[in-house]
């Protein structure tokens, strides 16, 4: 066998052409439970806020209280 054809035959059976996924692949199911995830905990915090369970705090407030505390 001459060096072309194994540098063909490497090629070939190189870790990724045997690899039948690639990475986007592998991933969409895992970024589906995190979008899954995130909706439920909006939901929950959605609920909370209709409900009177939790208090709202104007973000300008929040960030104002921060710099006070850390002066920043």
């Amino acid at each position: 066998m001459d060096i072309s054809r194994l540098v063909i035959l490497k090629e070939l059976i190189s870790p990724a052409s045997y690899c039948p996924l690639r990475l986007d692949q592998i991933m969409q199911p895992i970024q589906k439970e995190v979008d899954e995830e995130w909706k439920k905990t909006a939901e929950e915090r959605i609920s909370e806020i209709k409900t009177g369970n939790v208090k709202v705090i104007p973000g300008n407030e929040v960030f104002n209280e921060i710099k006070d505390k850390y002066g920043r």
